[in-house]
């Protein structure tokens, strides 16, 4: 080595040295209250061999040409720093020697190796634990296991979280893997995919204890020396390959009785697999699921109640996870007992009740008593509902809902919204305005037969479809409404008219049977905005300051009043305040 290679190198380690020796007084006392902060990577180093709590405060972190051995029980931190080790091979770049480590991190955060042959993790009769986060080794072993327990736990709710735990692989010889919601995939090393990677890199059980529960492992090689008392597939573990290399038992023995496997597309076709085999494969275009089915015992659902004059609805909203709709004919309505068709409609002092045949979904079950009778409690449209069983069918397979929604009673109404054409001059009445369901015209009380009346107060007459509004008369509106057949009014009422709130007159108040609403309305001399019978300076004034904002708020009258160039603009405008002014000149 040259002088000024070898002055640098002491100088680097000098002051690494030094690094070290001084990061005692750097933040952070070890404890689970006050961890040590740790922001590159010597500190990193020399924080994991105090042991103790370490915080990872940086977003990237390298590491270059130091092993990390720990001796004492540690906890760490990522959050999302990304730590990088790299170069110099040796056997191993974190040795965890007979003690408990725990490291969580958040969404990419996690430990890559880079550019060695040796394992990520060696784990020697201790402990290792991994929180969410990536480990990665893109040519040798991410974490070996010697009689420890390895545990692997990701974040979230499913592995295709965003913040699940991702490995490349793990060997454990003795001890134990336990894996939660979490992913073991070789594939994930740069350059070697399929059977190349499950040929180089599987993850294995050694002799040891292997555990499953929402996993999600490529590539698994149980060794013939595992007994099959020490492997425990929980629910809705996936594999893309599994190899049982004991000629003992095949992969049926390693489920539970109430489990099974399915093969999985990617087209979600889901079709179950004889279990009975020493391998099952895969590849990108499928992969199998040992699944451990999950217990129903509430079920919910919602449905149109009857509602007279519609039909029944056929569809429910099934709002719970794992049951769907039996697949043949599953919603059954009854009037009066018999079976109602399709097409059908209900009717008002009819009793109905609905029945509905519901199955569960593969990996789920319902809930069954000790009699193998459903023990599942149901509600229908939030009010519980019978459950009931299918003679025919596995209790733990179908069951039945069942609802009394009883007999069929009116609608009652307490509210009329009533649409109808204002009033202009020179304009004809609305003799056909709207209301809402269940409102009828009652043209019989009416004066001219179409349940409603314009009624001109000047002229002491009734007007007919012909007639037309006139400047500076008053009207009543008179407008009779009766109950549909299949509703029926409350005693006591409200109206509105045009989305406006009634002030008028609502009789008689206390019937049933029909309703009188009254409107009064007081047409307006074209110009006269303020509605005091005269057109004057101040009715321009008034219409300006609407137009400008400053007095925003005018009748539908007083709007029309102020259309003077042109009734069918739809707002009076600055052409308006000018005709206004004419006018009051010349009066």
């Amino acid at each position: 080595m040259s002088k000024t290679k070898r002055f640098f190198a002491v100088l680097f380690t000098l002051a690494a040295v030094m690094l070290m020796s001084t990061a005692v007084f750097a933040e952070g006392s070890g404890t689970k209250d006050d961890p040590y902060i740790a922001k590159n990577g010597p500190y990193f180093v020399y924080y994991c061999q105090q042991g103790g709590y370490i915080k990872v405060e940086a977003e990237e972190m390298d590491i270059y040409n130091t092993p990390i051995q720990i001796d004492k029980d540690l906890n760490i931190d990522m959050g999302k720093c990304v730590c990088t080790i790299k170069s110099m091979p040796s056997n191993w770049r974190i040795l965890i020697n007979q003690v408990n480590v725990t490291i969580s991190a958040e969404e990419y955060g996690g430990i890559r190796l880079e550019d060695t042959n040796s394992s990520l993790f060696y784990v020697n009769y201790g402990s290792l634990t991994l929180n969410g986060g990536i480990y990665t080794n893109n040519i040798g072993r991410t974490i070996v296991g010697a009689d420890s327990t390895i545990t692997l736990n990701g974040i979230g709710e499913s592995v295709e979280d965003s913040i699940a735990l991702g490995v490349d692989d793990v060997k454990v010889s003795g001890g134990k893997l336990i894996v939660n919601n979490a992913a073991i995939h070789p594939m994930m090393i740069n350059g070697i995919t399929g059977k190349e990677a499950y040929n180089s890199y599987p993850t294995i059980i050694e002799n040891a204890g292997f555990e499953c529960n929402r996993g999600y492992l490529a590539d698994v090689r149980i060794t013939k020396d595992t007994p099959a008392e020490n492997i425990n597939l929980l629910r809705y573990t996936s594999f893309e390959h599994i190899l049982v290399e004991s000629s003992d038992y095949s992969i049926s023995d390693l489920i539970g009785e109430d489990s099974y496997i399915v093969k999985y597309s990617h087209n979600d076709l889901l079709e179950k697999v004889n279990a009975d085999v020493k391998e099952l494969t895969g590849d990108y275009e499928y992969y199998y699921i040992i699944i451990s089915p999950i217990e129903v015992s509430t079920v919910d659902a919602n449905i149109t109640a009857p509602k007279a004059g519609k039909t029944p609805d056929m569809s429910p909203e099934i709002n719970t996870d794992g049951v769907m709709l039996y697949e043949t004919d599953p919603v059954t309505w009854y009037k009066d007992g018999t079976i109602m068709k399709n097409t059908d409609v209900f009717e008002v002092g009819h009793k109905y009740t609905l029945s509905v045949w519901l199955q569960a979904k593969d990996g789920y079950y319902f809930a069954t008593d000790k009699n193998l009778s459903p023990a599942v409690t149901g509600s229908l449209n939030g009010t519980s509902a019978t459950i009931g069983i299918a003679y025919e069918q596995a209790a733990d397979e179908v069951i039945n809902l069942s609802y009394d929604f009883g007999t069929l009673q009116k609608t009652t109404i307490s509210a009329i919204e009533i649409t109808v054409g204002i009033p202009q001059a020179g304009k004809t009445p609305d003799f056909a305005p709207t209301a809402n369901a269940g409102c009828v015209l009652y043209a019989d009380k009416s004066e001219k037969g179409y349940g409603i009346d314009w009624y001109d107060s000047d002229e002491n007459i009734y007007l007919d479809k012909n007639d037309v509004f006139k400047e500076g008369h008053s009207y009543i509106m008179e407008v009779f409404y009766k109950p549909d057949e299949n509703y029926l009014f409350v005693n006591k009422m409200t109206a509105s008219v045009n989305g406006v709130e009634l002030k008028g007159y609502i009789s008689p108040e206390n019937s049933a049977k029909y309703k009188l609403i009254q409107v009064f309305y007081d047409i307006p001399v074209k110009g006269d905005v303020d509605g005091n019978d005269i057109v004057e300076d101040a009715d321009a004034a008034l219409l300006m300051k609407y137009i400008t904002g400053v007095e925003p708020v005018l009748s539908e009258l007083q709007l029309e009043a102020a259309k003077v160039t042109d009734s069918t603009k739809e707002k009076p405008d600055m052409l308006d305040v000018i005709a206004i002014l004419k006018i009051a000149e010349k009066s």
